[in-house]
C-alpha cells in the first residue's frame, strides 16, 4: 500500500510539473481508494486544465480496452471540474458505470449545470440507468427520480433543442404512460433535432406501435431521418418493415445502407436473410464483415420470426 502510494503522489507531481506522462501509468487512478481518492481530489486543480483533460480521455481509452479499470471516483472528481471541458469528459469516462453515485452526479449536472453540452452530454448518459430502473436492475426510487429530471429538462422549452432531444431519447427507455405523448410531441416540433430524437426515441421504446412512423422516415429525402428510422426498425425488430429497410440497403448514403444491413440482422426472419445475401453480391468490400455479423443474427435458430423481438428455442424435430 506504501508503494502504491509513493507511486501515486509520483504521478501526481509528475502530472502537476506538466512531465510527459505514459497512458498506462494512469492505471494507477483506477479503483482509488478512500485516502488515494482524497489525495487526487486534493491535487487535481494543481494540474493544468489541459492536463486534466488529457487524464481523463487517456483514462477513457484505458477503460475502453480493458474492462478491469474502473475511473468511476477519478470521473467524480472531474465532474465538479470548473473546466466544463473537463466534466464532460469526466461523463463520457463512466460510459458503463452502473453506480447509483455516479447516477447522481449525472442527474445534478442534467439539471443544474450552466453548460448544455455538459447537460447534453449527462442526459445521454442517464440512457442506461433508465434503462436499467425499467428491467427492475437499478433502484426503483432513484430511477424515477432519473426520470422526472429528464422529463423536466425535456418539457422546459427555454432548454437548448440538443439537451431537449437527449433527454427523450433517455426518457423513452421507461414505460411510463407518459412518454407516448412526449414523442408524438416531439415528432410533430417544428425543430429538426426534436423530430429526429422522436424516430430515436421510437426505437428505444422497443415497441413496434411505431412501425407506422418509422416506416414513414424511412422514405425520407433527409439521410439522418433515414438512418435513424432504419436504426429504429431494427431496434423494434420490425417485421413488417423489412421490404423498406432492404430497400436501403442501396442508399446513395453509405451510413444508411450499412444501417440497413446492421437492422435486417436485427430484425432477422427468411425475407431479412434473402435480402441480405442477396446485397452480399453487390455490397461495398468495406461492408463485409458487418454483413457477415448481420447474416449471422438474421439465421440465428433461437430468433422467433413473428417480429415481436423476442427469441425462443425451436422444438427439436
Amino acid at each position: 500500500m506504501e508503494t502504491q502510494g509513493s507511486d501515486l503522489a509520483s504521478l501526481l507531481a509528475a502530472l502537476r510539473d506538466g512531465t510527459t506522462v505514459e497512458p498506462g501509468r494512469l492505471a494507477l487512478l483506477s479503483d482509488l481508494s478512500t485516502a488515494d481518492y482524497e489525495q487526487v481530489r486534493g491535487a487535481w486543480l494543481t494540474i493544468a486544465g489541459e492536463t486534466r483533460c488529457m487524464v481523463l480521455a487517456d483514462a477513457g481509452d484505458l477503460a475502453e480496452n480493458n474492462s478491469e479499470f474502473n475511473f468511476d471516483r477519478l470521473a467524480r472528481i472531474g465532474m465538479t471540474d470548473p473546466d466544463p471541458v473537463v466534466r464532460g469528459l469526466s461523463i463520457e469516462t463512466t460510459w458503463e458505470s452502473t453506480d447509483h453515485r455516479i447516477a447522481s452526479d449525472l442527474t445534478r449536472l442534467v439539471a443544474s449545470d450552466p453548460e448544455s453540452q455538459v447537460r447534453f452530454a449527462a442526459a445521454e448518459s442517464l440512457g442506461r440507468f433508465v434503462l436499467s430502473r425499467e428491467l427492475e436492475e437499478f433502484d426503483a426510487k432513484q430511477g424515477d427520480e432519473i426520470i422526472q429530471v429528464l422529463r423536466q429538462r425535456f418539457s422546459d422549452v427555454e432548454e437548448a433543442p440538443e439537451v431537449r432531444a437527449r433527454a427523450l431519447a433517455s426518457i423513452a427507455y421507461s414505460s411510463a404512460p407518459w412518454v407516448d405523448a412526449l414523442i408524438n410531441e416531439a415528432y410533430y416540433d417544428e425543430n429538426r433535432l426534436l423530430r429526429l430524437a422522436s424516430i430515436e426515441a421510437m426505437g428505444n421504446t422497443s415497441e413496434d406501435r411505431w412501425a407506422e412512423y418509422i416506416d414513414e422516415q424511412l422514405l425520407s429525402e433527409d439521410p439522418e431521418f433515414r438512418f435513424q428510422a432504419v436504426a429504429s426498425a431494427g431496434e423494434i425488430a420490425a417485421i413488417e418493415s423489412v421490404d423498406a429497410v432492404a430497400a436501403l440497403l442501396d442508399d446513395e448514403d453509405e451510413d444508411v445502407s450499412l444501417a440497413a444491413v446492421v437492422s435486417l440482422g436485427e430484425i432477422g426472419g427468411e425475407d431479412a436473410l434473402a435480402y441480405l445475401k442477396d446485397f452480399k453480391e453487390r455490397m461495398p468490400e468495406d461492408f463485409a464483415e458487418a454483413l457477415d455479423v448481420a447474416i449471422d443474427a438474421a439465421s440465428n435458430p433461437w430468433r422467433s420470426d413473428d417480429g415481436d423481438g423476442e427469441w425462443e428455442q425451436e422444438d427439436d424435430e
